[in-house]
């Protein structure tokens, strides 16, 4: 049987039609307008566009000749009206850095510069997208802040309004965090360098100043009276974090502490704003700028750790460290008297009762500052004891004890600077810090706030905390009293200063006035 013939398949190997090469038409792009049709482009009345808005802002950097100013402001004044969307506001602020920075950019004359910085006059609010648009814009035309004639005055509202606005969001909670607390840190520093500027600062008078450092008041009072205390939270070792295989809860819990509490960011603007004011302060200020400061310490204040001479472990430094930083400075300088009549009045419950948890944090914080009043004397009687005995045990060629070389944190402990001395309690001699006057204060204060009735607080149980914490802090003093006299050598021991002694039974017995009717509240029938 012959075999089925084998088909032939090459005819139909070209079965396929012929692939035509198609070339798409790509839609013809439009020229890119000219700097100048850009801005007829956007004169009002035609609506702002933020593709023409933007292209301007890129092309001007490289338009020669520039816009001329007339045709301008009429532009910027549409794109950046505070009710335009915020991309448009941040794209008109663009526009005007770019032409501010311009090499062909004109000088400006007095109104044409409050022209263009009336740009900046709108409703204050803060956006992420269009701070920093905003403030490059405002840097630009104020040459980082060296041509401010005639709106030096004006400056300093509109930065204090944005560093308001930035703050609002961090006392809400709102979202932004870390880019609000930069944008209030950019601020504020180009704030400091425009004040750091002789010319400017001459033509300023001296309640605009002032008013600075009342804005920042503010801010921490804000915080201070409004937000709760913060808490330390308890120590995580790492090693129990090791094991998560979750890399986005470690970085979520990176950026929370990263931030930082309201607080402690309105503390550090006011203490860098008042040491480089104090040199052209007032001294009548120290009745305003003290109660803030012990307000500020109320609420940052943390355990004190025990009296030593000894440098405790090195740490970043807290709110609490700055601003005993300057109250030390301020009861050691020259105007330490009044500051020391300033804390005796402030130790005293308020007689005020419109204000009344503004001043219990006022006292509280006055009590801590006379608490670490005593002890700087009491560690300096420590570190003369210390140096006495060390100094008997080893001597060098010169007679210097030689392992001291090293300890002169030891040495200006015990001996203060001579500004210090001659001007704060540490130079009276005796037990060092006047206890016998200073004492009966402290005793005094102790009796009053322990038959202060709280009924004019609206919240109770917050001032009986808080009058607590005084009473805490009072009782304080004569612990660290204790403290220095069990800090003695076998053959230092000797009794209590007569002065100290009185304090130290007073403040006992007043104490105990406060504790017999708790007692009786809380027997233990009723536990």
């Amino acid at each position: 049987m012959q075999g089925r013939p084998r088909s032939n398949t090459a005819s139909f190997l070209g079965w396929r039609r012929p692939r035509t090469e198609t070339t798409s038409a790509l839609p013809s792009r439009s020229p890119a307008l000219s700097v100048d049709a850009l801005v007829d482009a956007l004169t009002p009345p035609a609506v702002p566009s933020l593709a023409h808005a933007r292209s301007l802002a890129l092309s001007l950097p490289e338009a020669s000749p520039l816009p001329r100013k007339a045709l301008l402001i009429p532009v910027l004044a549409s794109l950046c009206r505070s009710d335009a969307p915020v991309a448009v506001q941040a794209a008109g602020y663009d526009v005007l850095s770019a032409y501010c920075e311009h090499s062909e950019a004109p000088s400006l004359a007095t109104d044409e510069r409050l022209a263009f910085f009336s740009l900046f006059l709108g409703p204050s609010s803060w956006a992420i997208d269009l701070w920093e648009p905003r403030f490059k814009a405002f840097r630009a035309l104020t040459k980082f802040g060296r041509e401010v004639l005639g709106i030096e005055q004006d400056l300093i509202r509109v930065i204090q309004s944005w560093i308001a606005a930035a703050f609002d969001g961090l006392l809400k909670g709102d979202a932004d965090r870390v880019e609000r607390e930069r944008s209030i840190d950019v601020l504020s520093k180009f704030l400091a360098e425009v004040l750091a500027n002789v010319e400017p600062i001459a033509r300023i008078p001296e309640d605009v100043l002032a008013s600075v450092l009342e804005f920042y008041a503010g801010l921490v009072d804000r915080s201070v009276l409004l937000l709760p205390r913060p808490r330390t939270p308890p120590e995580t070792p790492l090693s129990k974090l090791s094991h998560r295989k979750n890399t986005s809860s470690l970085s979520s819990m990176t950026s929370i502490l990263q931030t930082k509490h309201p607080a402690d960011i309105a503390i550090t603007l006011y203490l860098d704003h008042l040491v480089s004011q104090l040199k052209v302060l007032s001294p009548d200020y120290l009745t305003v700028v003290l109660p803030l400061l012990f307000r500020a310490l109320a609420f940052s204040s943390s355990p004190l750790p025990p009296l030593s001479v000894q440098p405790h472990p090195a740490k970043k430094q807290s709110s609490e460290d700055k601003i005993t930083e300057t109250l030390n400075s301020l009861f050691s300088g020259p105007y330490s008297t009044r500051c020391m009549i300033i804390c005796k009045k402030h130790l005293f419950p308020p007689t005020d009762t419109n204000s009344i948890y503004s001043a219990l944090y006022t006292s509280h914080g006055a009590h801590r500052t006379f608490r670490n009043y005593v002890r700087r004397a009491l560690i300096a009687r420590i570190a003369r004891a210390y140096i006495s005995r060390e100094s008997s045990m080893s001597y060098s060629p010169s007679g210097v004890p030689g392992h001291l070389n090293l300890e002169r944190d030891i040495m200006e402990r015990a001996w203060p600077s001579e500004e210090y001395a001659a001007t704060g309690a540490l130079g009276l001699g005796g037990n060092g810090w006047d206890a016998g006057r200073l004492g009966r204060v402290l005793t005094l204060s102790i009796k009053a706030w322990v038959a202060w009735h709280i009924d004019a607080a609206d919240d109770q149980n917050r001032a009986r905390e808080t009058r607590e914490d005084i009473l805490l802090e009072a009782a304080g003093a004569p612990y660290d009293i204790w403290q220095e006299m069990d800090s003695r050598g076998e053959d230092e021991k000797t009794s209590l200063d007569e002065e100290e002694a009185c304090v130290v039974g007073e403040t006992l017995e007043q104490l105990v006035e406060y504790l017999v009717p708790l007692k009786q509240v809380f027997s233990p029938s009723q536990q």
